[in-house]
C-alpha cells in the first residue's frame, strides 16, 4: 500500500494554523513569529513533510523583487540616474519571466519584513547603495541573492561601472587632443563613493602617464553652489589646464560659471564630464563625457537573479562594465565649434 503524501493542510493541522501561515514560515517570512516558525519547522519535519520544488514555464512564473535606492536629501543626486530606465533594464534581463518590482528607498528600516504582502522577496538589488550589514544578514539568513549595482565589494554579487577604467579613458583623450601638464578633479560628496572612486582613477592615471597630480589637486564640494566665480577663477590662475569633474552635472555648471567669469572653454582649460547624462544640453557646448548604460546595469543584474530564481544557477557574479567616449567640444580648439550660447 502506498503511503499517503504529506501535505501543508495536514502540518496546518497538527501545528493549529492555517495553511498560508505554514507556507510563510517554510518561507522564513517575518510575518511569522520565531516561536510559531520553529513550532511549524519542528511539525514538519516530524509529520515527514517534503516541499516540492516545481519548475513552472517562465512565462507563469511571478518573481518578487525588492530594489533599494539611495535615500537623499540632495536635490542633484536624483539627476544622476534614471529609475525608470534601471526597471525596464531589469525586467528586460528577466526575460518571460514576470517580475514584481517593489521600490523603497535604503533608509535602514526593516519595512521590507512587516507589510502583509511583501513579506516573501524572491530577490533584492542594492542600487547605487548598499546595504546595511544587518540587513544584508538578514536576507542572506532566508537564502535570498542580493546582488548591488554600482557598489563593488569582494564578498558580494555585483554589476558596476569601471570608473577607473572611464577616468583614464578621458584622461587619454584629453593628452590626444590638447596635452596636459597640470590636470585638476572636481568631486561631489554627498555621493562620495562615486566621487572617491573617480579621484582614485584619475589618480592612477596621471600616475601612468607620469602627469603630476597629488591630492592637493583634487577639490571636494558639499553642494554645487559652492563651485562660485571666486573658484573658476582660481582654476586658472593656479595654472590648471584641465579639469576633470565627477560628472556631468558639475562639468555643466563649471562650464557656464566660466562664461559668466569671461573665460571660452576650451580655450583656458580642458573640461569632462561623467555618465553622458541629459544634463548636457544645459552646455553652450557638447562637453566630452563617458557614456555608461542604466539599462544595460539593469539587464544584467536582472539576468543574473533570473539564472539564480528560475534556472536554478550557483554562478556569482563580480562584473564591471566599460563605459564608451562620447566626444564633445570641450578638450580641444580644433574639436570645438562655435558656443551655442552664453548664459
Amino acid at each position: 500500500m502506498t503511503k499517503r503524501r504529506v501535505t501543508v493542510y495536514d502540518v496546518a493541522k497538527a501545528a493549529r494554523v492555517s495553511t498560508s501561515t505554514v507556507s510563510r514560515a517554510l518561507d522564513d517570512s517575518e510575518l511569522v513569529g520565531e516561536e510559531t516558525r520553529r513550532l511549524i519547522k519542528a511539525t514538519a519535519l516530524e509529520l515527514g513533510f517534503e516541499r516540492r520544488l516545481i519548475r513552472r514555464p517562465e512565462s507563469r512564473t511571478i518573481m518578487t523583487i525588492r530594489l533599494y535606492i539611495p535615500e537623499s536629501r540632495d536635490v542633484y543626486v536624483h539627476l544622476f540616474y534614471d529609475v525608470a530606465q534601471l526597471i525596464d533594464g531589469i525586467q528586460r534581463g528577466f526575460g518571460d519571466v514576470r517580475v514584481n518590482i517593489i521600490t523603497c528607498l535604503n533608509d535602514g528600516s526593516d519595512g521590507a519584513f512587516n507589510a502583509k504582502k511583501t513579506g516573501v522577496v524572491d530577490g533584492v538589488i542594492f542600487a547605487f547603495t548598499e546595504a546595511d550589514p544587518a540587513l544584508y544578514e538578514r536576507y542572506s539568513k532566508r537564502d535570498v541573492p542580493v546582488i548591488h549595482i554600482n557598489r563593488v565589494h569582494p564578498e558580494w554579487n555585483y554589476v558596476a561601472v569601471d570608473n577607473y577604467l572611464g577616468m583614464e579613458t578621458l584622461l587619454r583623450r584629453v593628452v590626444e587632443g590638447r596635452g596636459t601638464e597640470k590636470p585638476c578633479f572636481i568631486g561631489f560628496s554627498p555621493v562620495a563613493y562615486i566621487s572617491r572612486e573617480r579621484r582614485a582613477g584619475l589618480l592612477g592615471a596621471t600616475s601612468k602617464l607620469s602627469i603630476p597630480l597629488g591630492s592637493e589637486d583634487c577639490f571636494e564640494f558639499t553642494d554645487i553652489p559652492r563651485i562660485d566665480g571666486n573658484f573658476i577663477r582660481s582654476i586658472v590662475d593656479r595654472g590648471y589646464d584641465s579639469v576633470f569633474c565627477f560628472n556631468d552635472l558639475i562639468a555643466v555648471h563649471i562650464y557656464n560659471r566660466a562664461l559668466r567669469e569671461g573665460m571660452q572653454i576650451p580655450r583656458d582649460f580642458a573640461l569632462t564630464g561623467f555618465d553622458n547624462s541629459p544634463v548636457l544640453d544645459l552646455a553652450p557646448r557638447r562637453i566630452d563625457t563617458v557614456e555608461f548604460s542604466i539599462q544595460e546595469l539593469g539587464l544584467r543584474t536582472g539576468a543574473w537573479l533570473k539564472a539564480r530564481l528560475v534556472d536554478r544557477s550557483d554562478d556569482d557574479i563580480r562584473m564591471t562594465l566599460a563605459g564608451d567616449y562620447i566626444r564633445g567640444e570641450t578638450i580641444s580648439e580644433n574639436s570645438a565649434g562655435h558656443q551655442r550660447g552664453q548664459l
